[in-house]
């Protein structure tokens, strides 16, 4: 029987001797019908079409997909310019910590609790994304999502009392969940478009890292009060909401619920996306929950405290303090777009395991060497070896789970990465307040041995 499966817009077509063919609607990503012509001929036109795909041994670990849909282009765009903004967010907040320290009279320990506050919105994010795409589809989320940013940066504009930031913080973490989640998971089902369209995401992700610190060090530097950062993001975050309801206008909760359909009598291997509890019957999503704890805690821990570390223990001037941040992410960027062909060559778990021998040997160089550019060379090149580990564990994560809980599964693995970015930051700014910024370096290290173990569980197959 030919059958056309579908994941959000992107969808892909297997045969199977012995039943019609079905009709594609390359508009929603939806399947119309089963052909209802009983011709032989044009039952053998349809064959030709639907047939035509490579042939795939299983359906589960990997797709083959047709030319992207019509509206796809427009889907990639809004998604990369939502990850574009995640990055302003994300990466904004370790360059403004000094500020937020001297405005609202905070050590290092307490201004480290907005790093809790964007996993508490990943956590009800995690538990309602799925809710969300059921009743709403794809289309509630490319509205919920930027609202909650809209409110989070409107309120940090005003410079509101710090217990008011932090709980403004939770509500566009909780945003931000929802957007990261939601489209991970659709760009993943993409078939064999998938990493290409994960690159473009993440590398739009790390472009936004990027520039984040070096507006915000121009802010600073030019006099301007670290609240007009915020008033940007609140601009930016209005464009995302507009962009993201008209590119994704059509994937309503009945497009979302044609997606999941199963057209064909045998319900085998499918799971319920309500059925919460069958995800971590899969030992990759343990693995790649490790993983990602693990990793999200690294790349956190460097964007969050490496202006604090070298503007105190490097003595380095603060507005060029910002520039290691914005070199490491610049470095993120070029690797995720960069590696891709030698992953696919070396394959996945190979790749990592190069990649993060060479992350080590670059950050024990700039532990041990003291020379401001030499560092900023090795910030970027441990940026550029950093940057495939995320999209590549969550296509992993995705090749390897039934379809039904693509996206509560990535919802979850995301929320485990938050948790790795809320805690190892937040340990960080503990340390510093207890001995010193100077202990920075020597955690990095240990995170990234630890993740080089995790990294060792993954299938030697991938």
């Amino acid at each position: 029987m030919a059958t056309t499966r579908t994941l959000g817009s992107g969808s892909y077509r297997t045969a199977s001797p012995g039943a019609q063919p079905l009709l594609h609607d390359g508009a929603t990503g939806g399947v119309l019908s089963r052909s209802p012509s009983n011709d032989p001929n044009s039952a053998a036109q349809m064959d030709r079409q639907v047939d035509c795909a490579p042939p795939n041994e299983n359906d589960d670990v990997q797709a083959h997909l047709y030319p992207l849909p019509y509206g796809s282009g427009q889907k990639i765009m809004a998604a990369m310019f939502g990850f574009f903004l995640q990055g302003l967010f994300s990466s904004g907040i370790g360059a403004i910590i000094p500020k937020l320290e001297d405005t609202y009279g905070l050590t290092d320990a307490t201004v480290s609790f907005i790093f809790i506050c964007s996993p508490l919105g990943y956590f009800v994010a995690a538990n309602l994304n799925s809710v969300i795409h059921v009743r709403c589809g794809q289309r509630g989320i490319a509205t919920i999502g930027p609202i909650c940013q809209i409110v989070f940066a409107s309120i940090a504009a005003t410079e509101p009392p710090f217990p008011i930031f932090l709980a403004a913080a939770v509500i566009g973490g909780f945003g931000s969940g929802l957007i990261e989640a939601a489209w991970c998971a659709w760009s993943a089902g993409m078939g064999k478009d998938a990493n290409r369209i994960q690159g473009y995401m993440h590398g739009a992700f790390s472009m936004g890292c990027s520039l984040g610190p070096m507006i915000v060090g121009s802010l600073i530097s030019s006099g301007k009060p670290w609240r007009n950062w915020y008033a940007l993001l609140s601009i930016f975050t209005l464009l995302e909401l507009l962009t993201s309801m008209f590119a994704f206008r059509h994937e309503n909760a009945a497009a979302y619920h044609r997606g999941l359909s199963k057209l064909d009598d045998d319900t085998s291997g499918m799971v319920s996306p309500s059925d919460v509890k069958s995800l971590f019957r899969y030992p990759i999503s343990w693995i790649c929950g490790a993983f990602l704890l693990a990793y999200v805690g690294i790349e956190t821990s460097i964007t969050g405290w490496i202006v604090v570390y070298m503007s105190r223990s490097r003595h380095i001037p603060l507005v060029f303090a910002g520039l290691f941040s914005s070199l490491f992410n610049i470095g993120m960027g070029v690797g995720r777009l960069a590696l891709g062909v030698l992953t696919d060559r070396l394959g996945v778990r190979r790749a990592l395991d190069l990649y993060l021998l060479l992350a080590f040997l670059f950050q024990a160089a700039f532990t041990i060497v003291r020379l401001p550019p030499l560092n900023a060379a090795l910030m970027a090149m441990l940026g550029v070896v950093l940057g495939p580990m995320f999209p590549s564990c969550i296509t992993m994560l995705v090749l390897h789970l039934p379809r039904s809980i693509h996206v509560h599964g990535v919802a979850s693995v995301a929320l485990l990465g938050q948790l790795g970015g809320a805690v190892m930051p937040f340990a960080q700014g503990f340390l510093a307040g207890k001995v010193g910024i100077k202990t920075y370096p020597y955690i990095i290290l240990v995170q990234l041995a630890t993740l080089m173990a995790i990294c060792r569980c993954f299938p030697k197959r991938l």
